[in-house]
């Protein structure tokens, strides 16, 4: 689902080599040694090309006086992110980590986030904000309390419920419908269809990712490990030792460096350099396996001897007693899908090798040339294979059943992510025997509308393919009476300031299902679209919801 750059983030994506991905190198022996030399001689790749940060309060005294720029207008979400940016720059217990906490204060009392401002206010005291200018943190906490008191919280406690999954659930994976199974499709591949009836709203997946990819051009904004982020969402913390990954929490920053940030973050910085998008997941997936196997890199080496790729089915695991290792190769034994540019995959796993084994902990692991060559073709498999699971360009959660959903640009289920969290509702009626499919991108309601949009893939769905696409459109129906009535009551309840999205959602689900039977027509669409944005803004709410929750419960616990 490519997203444009809507808040003015710094453009760090165009200050990227990306040429060198593209570059026509070929090699008879595809090795990783093969593409060592070329790199060791490429001027983007040298070590005075490559940026190298530390710790520096120089640099997070400048940032952060870039933030206070962005924050006098109230640009919120750029002053917001030049501040994190601050807090991962600020030596620890130094003053200017003090000041980076107070100003994302600022940042969260001006937008009502009360909970949040005094959770860094919090911080601010705790990492030696200066006693010279407490008065001022001392007269915000005051006014942040005095709020909450008066009942101005923006919500906290339980999220919507009707986000949760609210079927019957599959007994070996909790977190997907039962009445759903993979077939492999010739058109489609691997392809979700349904065994039984699904309604409007049932919601048939709820999945947390098990590793994600945060371009480097959102890194200050979401959580390098679950993609959680955006200016409401919660206090993002900094990894310790490097300046390029953020947490939403404890949890999220051990669990990163269990599996797979201790092997990037002494380059971590150059990493994101050379990489965008999903490519960087072909190396994350490499490091997270070596996690699981314990940093045997010979055992590892080993199973791959036996593996014949006959093609993963991840809804042949039982999560009920969650293996990731087993998780792991079955994802390995996908069959990766040819590419045009089969040489984009090539130089990006070996830029990402050569990154990676400038790092001792690295190298000492992966310390031979077979090692090294081993290492390279998996990552190289991994980054054609990450191509399938990614969902966004700037952030790519990876959910192994999430990613059996195909797109269609006439999508029966919606897909919602969120803090890592992949969830599919149904959007219309789904019939036992039909397949499953969300958009990607695009879909037929945007072009009823005048929202015309390019299709960065060659897609097969019934309304491109000119197989079918001209008896879908031939199914039309003209609407009764009721329907442009139905339409306009609809549409007075969204202009309704005191009508919440719970109400707006009611409304739009009662009439959908009224008129399912008009699909595809083209005021049907806008509806479809209609409920698609009231679904997203449920789920933000909820996500909101919850990270105020914790909050409170931060400051109840500090309290005591």
């Amino acid at each position: 689902m490519p997203q444009s750059n809507p808040h003015g983030l710094n453009p760090v994506f165009k200050l990227r080599p990306l040429k060198l991905l593209d570059l026509d190198v070929e090699h008879e022996a595809d090795t990783y040694d093969a593409y060592d030399q070329f790199l060791r001689n490429h001027p983007l790749m040298s070590d005075d090309a490559l940026p190298s940060w530390s710790k520096c309060n120089k640099r997070a005294a400048r940032v952060r006086n870039e933030g206070n720029r962005f924050f006098q207008p109230l640009d919120i979400i750029p002053a917001l992110g030049k501040y994190n940016e601050s807090i991962c720059h600020a030596k620890a217990d130094s003053e200017d980590l003090g000041f980076g906490y107070a100003n994302r204060s600022a940042v969260y009392h001006e937008m009502g986030e009360y909970e949040h401002a005094l959770v860094n206010i919090r911080l601010a005291k705790k990492h030696n904000y200066p006693e010279r200018l407490m008065s001022k943190l001392t007269a915000r906490e005051n006014n942040c309390k005095q709020r909450l008191a008066a009942g101005q919280s923006k919500g906290i406690g339980d999220p919507c419920p009707r986000m949760n999954i609210n079927v019957q659930t599959n007994p070996k994976i909790p977190f997907l419908a039962k009445g759903i199974h993979m077939e492999v499709l010739p058109k489609f591949g691997r392809s979700m269809m349904a065994n039984r009836n699904f309604k409007t709203g049932d919601v048939i997946l709820d999945e947390k990712c098990i590793l994600a990819v945060v371009d480097a051009e959102h890194r200050y904004h979401q959580c390098s490990h679950c993609t959680t982020g955006n200016a409401k969402m919660c206090s993002l913390m900094p990894c310790p030792h490097c300046v390029s990954a953020m947490y939403c929490s404890e949890k999220c920053l051990e669990r990163d460096w269990k599996y797979v940030h201790r092997f990037e973050c002494a380059v971590s910085d150059k990493l994101q350099y050379i990489s965008f998008s999903y490519v960087a997941m072909g190396s994350k997936l490499f490091l997270y396996g070596l996690s699981l196997f314990n940093d045997d890199l010979d055992e590892m080496m080993r199973y791959f001897e036996t593996l014949e790729k006959s093609g993963g089915n991840a809804l042949d695991l039982d999560y009920t007693e969650y293996d990731p290792l087993e998780e792991w190769k079955d994802l390995c034994n996908i069959k990766p899908v040819p590419s045009s540019n089969d040489n984009f995959a090539r130089t990006a796993a070996a830029a990402h090798c050569f990154t990676l084994l400038k790092n001792p902990v690295v190298a000492a692991i992966v310390n031979t040339p077979a090692k090294r060559t081993f290492m390279y073709q998996r990552v190289r498999d991994f980054v054609r294979l990450a191509n399938l699971y990614k969902w966004e360009n700037f952030q790519s959660p990876l959910c192994p059943v999430a990613s059996l959903f195909n797109h269609s640009c006439d999508p029966n289920a919606i897909a919602t992510i969120h803090s890592g969290q992949v969830r599919i509702i149904v959007l219309r009626p789904i019939r036992s025997g039909q397949q499953i499919c969300v958009s990607y991108g695009p879909s037929w309601w945007d072009d009823a509308i005048g929202h015309h949009h390019c299709k960065p893939f060659n897609c097969k769905c019934v309304v491109c393919d000119p197989e079918t696409k001209d008896n879908w459109r031939g199914r039309v129906k003209k609407p009764p009476a009721s329907f442009n009535r139905d339409v306009a009551i609809v549409g007075v309840g969204f202009l309704d300031d005191r009508a919440n999205n719970a109400v707006k959602y009611n409304a739009v689900t009662q009439f959908i299902v009224q008129y399912a039977y008009l699909h595809p027509q083209r005021h049907f669409g806008v509806m479809l679209r209609t409920y698609q944005d009231i679904l997203r803004s449920l789920t933000v709410d909820g996500e909101l919801r919850i990270h105020r929750t914790k909050a409170h419960a931060e400051l109840d616990m500090g309290n005591e």
